[in-house]
């Protein structure tokens, strides 16, 4: 091998380096974006079990379901709760469901950064084949 090939190596080799560095550093940084968003998805599945639990407990409340109750509950007052307690009801199962769609969406998300990585990972592979 002469010189001039000698030296046209070391500049790929270190063209190889340089890519494999900005390659780490994104790969870093696909990392971290994805340890935040998994720690916000368990969360936010915390928080959805969370609200899963209060819509058990008031679909299984026998109070919940019966809004007349003599002498507590009678006339416009059992009407209103009645119409209140059906709006709750409903709210936190729109909130749940919407909760759900964005823990799915984030989950899609994190899916993407995992491909990603993936993808970066194959490339380094092949600048370190260059090495």
């Amino acid at each position: 091998m002469d010189e001039k090939q000698k030296m046209l190596k070391e500049q790929q080799k270190e063209k190889a380096k340089k890519e494999i560095e900005k390659i780490k550093k994104k790969m870093k940084e696909c990392d971290e974006v994805k340890r935040k968003l998994s720690r916000k998805k368990r969360k936010l599945d915390g928080e959805i079990d969370t609200w899963q639990d209060v819509q058990r407990k008031i679909s299984g409340s026998s109070d919940c379901g019966r809004v007349v109750i003599t002498d507590r509950f009678e006339g416009g007052m059992a009407n209103g709760l009645k119409k209140h307690v059906s709006d709750v009801r409903n709210d936190i199962k729109k909130g749940i469901s919407a909760a759900e769609d964005l823990s799915s969406e984030v989950q899609r998300q994190i899916d993407a950064l995992e491909r990603y990585h993936d993808t970066l990972q194959g490339q380094k592979s092949k600048w370190a084949a260059k090495l």
